[in-house]
């Protein structure tokens, strides 16, 4: 289901609150998002972030909700998209995050003009020791958009990002055909033993543990109909193995 955010301007908003005999104290903070990417980003960014900050026994533990929402408005299908999301509470550490979105793969690339959640549900509540000395920051929470590959191959950004994702990119094709092969040419019961065989990095795991669910839940020739899917998809997009900047798109430094 898609998100719809009222277009408003939030300044921060505060709620404090006891929160029991141990006379915890909470502050909650809604704070909009501040997009910090470079000039010609191919993304319009807006949404919030909320923040609760519970200070109790000298210790500040703080929870984050997020509402961001992205839309691709650069004319063009995106297939990889990298975004920092850096949130600075009013009492806690600061927060820094990366969120990657890759659909080399899979059907659901970024089409131009459709908008794709930047939103982490179930973000980890921390904690920390609380110096009651120190003032209170401004809170507020940045969005960076740091690498975009598109379908035709082009990226906008910094390339180094793109190095690991090619890299991983080939690993999983590599693993697919093999797969594809032993299927073919040993039959079921050799592919699900080598389904099921870990693989590495974590990042290319993660993408065969999701196939892995498929055989368990579905059985083998369904899981074999997901990876030459794949295969399919990756074939279609050779494009994606290149490494070049969109021509007069920006290097990708940051705003100033």
């Amino acid at each position: 289901m898609r998100r719809i955010f009222l277009a408003s301007l939030l300044l921060p908003v505060h709620f404090f609150a006891s929160t029991g005999v141990t006379e915890a104290q909470t502050r909650v903070t809604r704070v909009t998002v501040q997009d910090n990417s470079a000039l010609g980003s191919p993304l319009a960014i807006n949404g919030t972030v909320t923040l609760r900050e519970t200070i109790s026994n000298g210790i500040v533990r703080t929870a984050i909700s997020e509402d961001i929402l992205s839309r691709n408005i650069s004319g063009k299908t995106i297939l990889t998209l990298v975004v920092w999301v850096d949130v600075k509470p009013s009492y806690s550490s600061p927060r820094h995050f990366t969120r990657q979105y890759e659909c080399f793969f899979a059907a659901d690339v970024i089409s131009s003009g459709t908008e794709h959640p930047l939103s982490q549900a179930n973000v980890p509540e921390t904690g920390e020791p609380y110096d009651p000395s120190a003032a209170p920051r401004s809170p507020s929470a940045v969005v960076t958009v740091v690498y975009v590959q598109f379908l035709d191959g082009s990226i906008f950004g910094h390339e180094a990002f793109g190095e690991d994702i090619q890299r991983m990119r080939r690993m999983t094709l590599k693993h697919l055909r093999s797969l594809d092969r032993i299927y073919t040419s040993f039959g079921e019961a050799a592919f699900t033993q080598e389904l099921n065989e870990t693989v590495e990095p974590a990042d290319v795991e993660t993408f065969f543990e999701n196939i892995r669910q498929t055989l368990r839940q579905q059985g083998a020739q369904i899981a074999i109909v997901r990876i030459r899917t794949s295969l399919k998809f990756a074939e279609d997009r050779q494009a994606g193995f290149s490494h070049r900047k969109s021509r007069g798109e920006d290097s990708g430094s940051e705003r100033e």
